[in-house]
């Protein structure tokens, strides 16, 4: 497998969680909980993907520091030299990664190269804007993104939609329709959605929608 491949199974979808219906309830504003959350996503080693201004490209990168006194933020540096001369040259780029498995989205202003640790890296200062989809409060596992569960949706005109399960937990589950087959709407219900479960088996369950939020890739 290519690194670009390799790159693109890893990639979040940009997700625009400023145009959810709910986005002002899912901004967060304080930059102390701003730090907080990218000092959480550097501790856990999660990958960033990264989308230049005005691009359809991306690039995946990590968060290395973060710092509300410092004003700072520190990405890695990204292996596609191209990207990352595009994020360095447009005013913004919008990242998506996953805080405890649920999205999160922040822009990052202008970024610069430099080094941290002695080790290249990308510089800038800490985003005023960021958007984090409330959590389920139960525990999610997550699922294979290489080669993703399906689970199964039939509805109540007879068609029948496969989507990609991103994790489950005992009060829900996580889903992207990535081929953008259908509109999914908070309240509408599945019975019988079906989900086969490696080293399980079938589960079958009734599901109500409760958020969604576009996706771009």
């Amino acid at each position: 497998m290519t690194e670009q491949e390799t790159n693109a199974t890893q990639a979040l979808p940009r997700i625009r969680l400023a145009a959810h219906p709910r986005a002002e309830d899912l901004q967060i504003r304080s930059p102390r909980q701003i730090a907080r959350v990218l000092q959480d996503l550097a501790r856990q080693h999660a990958l960033v993907t990264a989308y230049p201004e005005k691009s359809n490209q991306f690039a995946v990168t990590a968060v290395l520091a973060a710092s509300a006194d410092d004003n700072t933020l520190v990405l890695d540096e990204m292996p596609d030299e191209a990207l990352s001369n595009q994020v360095i040259s447009g005013a913004t780029t919008t990242c998506v990664a996953l805080h405890g498995r649920a999205p999160v989205e922040f822009i990052c202003p202008l970024l610069r190269r430099g080094e941290f640790d002695g080790a290249p890296a990308l510089l800038g200062a800490l985003p005023t804007q960021m958007w984090r989809l409330q959590r389920r409060q139960a525990y999610r596992v997550p699922t294979p993104v290489a080669n993703p569960i399906k689970c199964r949706l039939s509805r109540a005109d007879g068609t029948e939609v496969s989507v990609s399960l991103v994790d489950l937990s005992v009060g829900g589950v996580g889903l992207i329709d990535y081929e953008n087959q259908t509109t999914l709407h908070p309240g509408e219900r599945f019975a019988g959605a079906r989900i086969a479960l490696p080293d399980y088996g079938l589960v079958v369950c009734d599901l109500v929608v409760r958020n969604t939020y576009p996706l771009e890739r």
